[in-house]
């Protein structure tokens, strides 16, 4: 067995041991079957160093799969390995696999102190610049303390998206607030747009100066919208109907006369200063309606809701409702034209054709033999 090679210098510029080779072959070469090859320590400074003019400084290769070429351990709670170059601190390269790969807790962080720097930066040719891959929670969570930024951003140069979110059986893209705006869009041409159906679980508030609301198709509306502006439509607008309640006219809201306590079904007239009471005369030419909401039938549309007053009847000018009714003299068909009563808030059959005329309320699509009762009619005024 050789004796080892043993170097001492006490000049800080002078190698201890030295080995070099000019024929282009190794200058200093250490092998071991089961550890180290070479081992350089120090105390305060670099234990193996490496510096080259025209190639890499450290080289190391291994044959073995499951090992790295070159590994970095520290037990200190410092970095395993850093890299440091005007250009890129670390490189990763690989045909097939992994360029760089990270394991702890966060596996990879990048930072930047320059204002402008990135401190993750992924580019590809032809395919994804970075991935990011979970198996229970959020592929990739970005956060920033900064007012006026966001926690992803996503830019597109050319005519496509800028952000994209995709998912087989559930939320493609999903935004939450506590206190402010879930989603919010933006866009010279168009807001937002949808290829496919849209479904609001909620009030819907649309505010513009110009068209609030265009559809080109049709619209299913399944609980409250409340449009503030112009509402545009090119197309069918579908009010469904949900349970037992129909939602079957058109109603507006009036001020009801003081101490008037109306209720739905009920004939009511103008007063002289606007407002509405329960009709309580033959024939009067101030009908202006049935208030809306007896039966199941309810208003598909309301115009002119207050937004102080909540307790405003809302009148039917048109369409189905259910209306209190008298047959106390005259029997009721269907089809009959019905005027106010002297009942308060019923109607009556209009059997004399010179007094309905302006005093018709509608006709009755089913019929009352006697009595007082509630029946559906069809409003129509005349």
């Amino acid at each position: 067995m050789n004796p080892p090679v043993e170097g001492d210098s006490s000049n800080p510029s002078v190698p201890a041991v030295l080995g070099s080779n000019t024929a282009g072959g190794i200058g200093v070469k250490g092998s071991s079957d089961t550890y180290q090859g070479v081992c350089g320590v120090s105390v305060t400074n670099a234990g193996v160093a490496g510096e080259s003019s025209q190639f890499h400084a450290i080289y190391g290769v291994s044959h073995h799969p499951n090992n790295a070429g070159v590994i970095g351990i520290n037990d200190g709670q410092g970095w395993g390995v850093t890299g440091r170059s005007e250009k890129v601190g670390v490189s990763g390269e690989t045909p097939a696999g992994d360029g760089v790969v990270g394991t702890g807790q966060r596996r990879v962080v990048g930072t930047s102190s320059n204002p402008l720097g990135v401190g993750v930066f992924g580019s590809s040719d032809t395919f994804i610049g970075i991935v990011a891959e979970s198996n229970q929670f959020h592929g990739m969570r970005a956060s920033t303390n900064g007012k006026d930024s966001a926690g992803v951003f996503g830019v597109n140069n050319q005519f496509c998206w800028g952000v994209i979110g995709k998912c087989d059986e559930f939320t493609g893209v999903s935004g939450t607030s506590a206190k402010g705006v879930g989603v919010h869009g933006q866009g010279g041409l168009l807001a937002g747009f949808f290829e496919g159906g849209v479904r609001v679980n909620g009030e819907l508030y649309i505010q513009n100066e110009r068209s609030a609301l265009r559809v080109d198709g049709p619209v299913q509306i399944t609980g409250r919208t409340e449009i503030n502006g112009p509402l545009s439509l090119g197309g069918t607008m579908t009010v469904q109907s949900g349970g037992d309640v129909v939602f079957a006219d058109l109603a507006e809201q009036f001020e009801p006369a003081p101490g008037q306590i109306i209720e739905p079904g009920s004939v009511v007239v103008l007063t002289e200063s606007g407002q509405i009471e329960s009709c309580h005369s033959e024939y009067d030419t101030r009908v202006a309606g049935v208030v809306s909401g007896a039966g199941h039938f309810r208003p598909a549309m309301v115009l002119d809701i207050g937004k102080e007053n909540t307790a405003r009847p809302e009148v039917a000018l048109m369409g189905k409702v259910f209306c209190k009714v008298e047959a106390i003299r005259f029997p009721i068909r269907a089809g009959d034209l019905l005027t106010s009563s002297s009942l308060l808030g019923h109607a009556m059959k209009a059997g004399n054709r010179a007094k309905s005329a302006g005093a018709v309320i509608g006709k009755a699509l089913k019929p009352l033999t006697e009595g007082v009762g509630l029946i559906p009619i069809l409003v129509t005024l005349q």
